[in-house]
């Protein structure tokens, strides 16, 4: 089980439902997944703020079109999250999967459901969603991506 800092990313459908995902680093590099659908947009803030009242979250990424709709004073504040976000962590997401770097609890049963009904293609623009829980996979590889992405290092000259 992970412990230490997480990063977090929300996402909603289109105002149905909504969900989190959370992902933590392992000591051995590897990344832990966890992700939720929510009832509501309200519900997802909800458990986000719980979830930093006992990890301190490194980055929160939220969809672009609720952004306005986070609650000012979270720590650190929400970055927008959209296409670009979503193409770049469906490979990343693909590439650490395969290569065993993603790994998760057994209670992860949202997850597990959303990636085996998902569908994903490649485009010119690079992989799109064709079916599935997008909202979901979404806030998954958007948290995957930015927990993989490496600390920039300082050149010393």
């Amino acid at each position: 089980m992970s412990s230490g800092p997480i990063w977090v990313a929300l996402e909603d459908n289109y105002g149905k439902d909504a969900a989190v995902a959370a992902v933590g680093m392992l000591d051995d590099g590897r990344l832990e997944v966890d992700g939720w659908r929510c009832d509501d947009w309200d519900s997802a803030v909800e458990s986000v703020e719980q979830l930093a009242e006992f990890r301190p979250v490194r980055q929160l990424l939220v969809g672009a079109s609720l952004i306005d709709r986070f609650p000012s004073g979270m720590t650190p504040p929400p970055l927008p999250a959209g296409g670009a976000q979503t193409r770049v962590g469906l490979a990343v997401f693909r590439d650490l999967a395969a290569g065993g770097q993603i790994v998760h609890d057994v209670n992860t049963r949202d997850v597990d459901e959303a990636v085996a009904a998902t569908d994903v293609k490649e485009a010119r623009s690079g992989l799109l969603i064709v079916r599935g829980p997008r909202y979901l996979i979404h806030a998954v590889v958007w948290a995957v991506a930015a927990a993989h992405k490496p600390a920039p290092v300082l050149a010393v000259r």
